[in-house]
């Protein structure tokens, strides 16, 4: 795994919680390894801050499909919850392919003794494109956009927003195409949606 990948959430242990690489206790502190690729990367890659382009409205226009925040390993220990659009729900919530228009927003919180905090972490954000605008990826288009980003994970503590076509998101795609067909299911206890008699 390399430093960009590593560095795609400001967090090193992301690509190791999804990849099943070493593991860490919940909530643990970053290791040597980590830090020090951290302050070897120069954190802001160009890309300007600015308003979140798809998902903005998600606490009014979208449905919540997780039971509250739970805690994900993938999304830098903290904890998520998950948020989908009208065009996105049927299909997400059946297995089905999501169609060209979904859009997926989990926003996230610092987690601390393994709890959530107030803090709050990155919004994760997918699109599903039209077909070809990214063979390679399924057409999915992925953002990281943080607000109130540490000072070590930004330029002087500004905002960031890493966006597809960015190196910066490849540790999202990487990970969800090998996890539930993509789009990052709850863990079923968390699934806000009526699951199927046979558990599927």
């Amino acid at each position: 795994m390399t430093a960009t990948r590593l560095l795609a959430l400001g967090i090193g242990t992301l690509a190791m919680a999804c990849s099943g690489g070493a593991k860490s206790k919940q909530g643990g502190s970053m290791s040597a390894m980590d830090k020090k690729v951290m302050v070897s990367m120069k954190m802001h890659d160009g890309q300007p801050f600015g308003p979140l382009e798809y998902g903005a409205d998600y606490k009014d226009k979208f449905k919540l499909v997780s039971k509250g925040k739970f805690h994900s390993k993938p999304h830098g220990r903290r904890f998520v919850e998950v948020w989908v659009n009208d065009i996105g729900y049927d299909a997400y919530t059946s297995g089905k392919p999501l169609p060209v228009g979904s859009i997926i927003v989990k926003p996230s919180w610092q987690a601390k003794g393994g709890k959530p905090t107030t803090t709050a972490g990155p919004l994760f954000v997918m699109v599903k494109k039209p077909k070809g605008y990214s063979k390679e990826h399924n057409d999915w288009w992925y953002a990281i956009h943080w607000k109130h980003p540490p000072k070590r994970f930004s330029a002087g503590g500004k905002g960031l927003y890493w966006r597809s076509p960015s190196a910066r998101v490849n540790y999202c795609w990487e990970c969800h195409e090998n996890y539930d067909n993509e789009v990052g299911l709850p863990p079923r206890a968390m699934r806000a949606w009526k699951q199927p008699a046979d558990g599927s």
